[in-house]
């Protein structure tokens, strides 16, 4: 146990230290773009640890690494000796795009390496006790295996019954009774392992910076801290007993931590699932949000259906109904602001709060510097690191090898809607020539010969005639789609991530 906890710790701290540096690096590389954009000196600044390292030496990475060996061998003597108690832990909250805060536990580095070991050593012993149909904190299966389960389960079919019940805050208000008897009954488990569970759902906490350093601390009485690793196991094993009930009903179901949905053939099996809903709920200490939650609906493209109809239903990130899958409306946005901050920060943001140096745009060319960087970071969104030329040749000969990389294509590989990406394509060229005419109305009062190119010169990649090798045609959400397509041929849908709208 010692030699395995040593590891962990060593391998925790160097991954805390390589994100340390990494923010340090683009904290420089920010202050050099700065003065290359603008040709003004950027402020020093004087970088600062993260604060919470200040609140406990056992947050501070360098520290734990150089006393590694003594901290390994105290873990491991406590859990042998069943007297290991977490440290408190610091609770941040983080903004949910939807709106309202998502609370996350900082456990200190010794107390998120016990977490790991536990989860990875109960993991091994009790793979079979997940359901089939839970996909989330898995090796073996993940989001895109459930989305393409629910397809399948409705593809071709013109009429079936949906589920969709949302658990307000489910993971923050389970009962620890109901998860430990769980526990008990399905897992295999020691006493030990049951003891250093019921420690890491039992912790003491701050609600923020402030409080921690004032040592104001509460322990946890209901819910499962997020962020914490075995909370991954956690997290399917608290549904374990509705997922068999649900399958014993006749549902089929994907499952993605705690959204769900079930596809049931007839209004008997529906109403039965439903009820096992409510009921877990009651018995786990949960509520269903009844204003956020859909229930029973029949999905068809019958509008004169004899109940509550719908031509489709949402599921991490996706549209899916019975003849395609596609991006919902909260996914586009999505992109579409990432998108709006790239061109924004490119082209807009310097010459409005600043300045911009005249170094940006050359005047025997006509080459705006500063739009050739925002293309290439268009680019490396929506392509990954293929180039625009590999993509192409990709596309046209069958024979040329493809390159996996990650774009934000990779976390929706399965759309079918070719539509959404050609809407998609004609959105960007339109944005992108709008940001040009606040440009050049923003830059010709410091450099008079400036000249944005025109919409026909963008789309037909005819405006860079400078001798630097440079790719700058408009990146498309079609071909990228197209591309990711093929690479779902070759590398499987495993290799790909779990969407980003979690």
């Amino acid at each position: 146990m010692y030699t395995t906890i040593k590891e962990l710790l060593i391998r925790e701290c160097k991954k805390h230290i390589s994100r340390h540096h990494k923010r340090v690096s683009i904290s420089h590389s920010n202050q050099s773009k700065f003065k290359k954009r603008t040709g003004l000196r950027a402020k020093k600044k004087k970088y600062l640890v993260p604060p919470h390292w200040a609140l406990d030496k056992h947050f501070n990475p360098f520290l734990v690494l150089a006393n590694v060996d003594c901290i390994a061998f105290t873990i491991a003597k406590k859990i042998h000796d069943k007297s290991y108690i977490p440290k408190p832990c610091l609770i941040n909250s983080i903004p949910k795009p939807g709106g309202g805060e998502r609370k996350v536990s900082l456990f200190t580095i010794p107390d998120a390496v016990v977490s790991k070991y536990l989860y990875t050593t109960l993991l091994k012993r009790n793979f079979a006790a997940f359901s089939s149909y839970a996909y989330a904190y898995r090796t073996d299966r993940n989001a895109h295996n459930a989305i393409e389960h629910l397809y399948d389960s409705v593809n071709t079919i013109p009429r079936s019954y949906i589920l969709e019940y949302d658990f307000s805050k489910y993971f923050d208000t389970i009962e620890h009774s109901y998860l430990l008897s769980i526990l008990k009954s399905k897992l295999k488990i020691s006493q030990r392992e049951l003891y250093l569970i019921e420690q890491l759902i039992k912790y003491s906490k701050a609600e923020g910076i402030e409080s921690y350093s004032k040592k104001i601390f509460s322990e946890n009485q209901v819910g499962i801290p997020q962020g914490s690793t075995i909370s991954l196991l956690l997290a399917n094993m608290a549904c374990a007993e509705l997922d068999k009930k649900i399958e014993g009903a006749g549902g089929l179901f994907a499952r993605f931590s705690d959204d769900s949905v079930i596809i049931c053939n007839n209004y008997d099996k529906a109403h039965r699932c439903a009820n096992h809903m409510i009921s877990h709920g009651l018995k786990s200490g949960t509520k269903i949000n009844f204003n956020k939650s859909d229930g029973i609906s029949l999905l068809t493209e019958d509008r004169k259906s004899e109940i509550r109809s719908k031509e489709y239903f949402d599921f991490l990130g996706h549209s899916i109904s019975s003849k395609q899958i596609t991006l919902r409306e909260k996914t586009i946005k999505n992109i579409k602001t990432r998108i709006s901050q790239i061109i924004n920060r490119h082209l807009i943001h310097y010459p409005q709060k600043h300045t911009i140096a005249k170094s940006r745009y050359s005047k025997s060319t006509k080459t705006d510097w500063d739009l050739v960087t925002c293309i290439h970071e268009l680019r490396k969104y929506i392509y990954g690191r293929v180039t625009e030329n590999k993509l192409s040749k990709c596309l046209s000969d069958k024979k040329e090898p493809l390159e996996f990389t990650l774009s934000v294509m990779s976390f929706y590989p399965l759309v079918t809607d070719e539509k959404i990406f050609k809407s998609l394509d004609g959105w960007l060229i339109d944005t992108l020539d709008k940001a040009l005419k606040v440009r050049e109305s923003l830059v010709k009062a410091k450099i008079k010969s400036y000249t944005r190119p025109s919409k026909k010169k963008l789309l037909e990649d005819t405006w860079y005639k400078s001798a630097f090798v440079q790719e700058t045609k408009i990146p498309s959400f079609v071909k990228s789609w197209l591309y990711t397509k093929k690479l779902v041929k070759v590398y499987g849908i495993q290799k790909f991530p779990t969407p980003e709208y979690y």
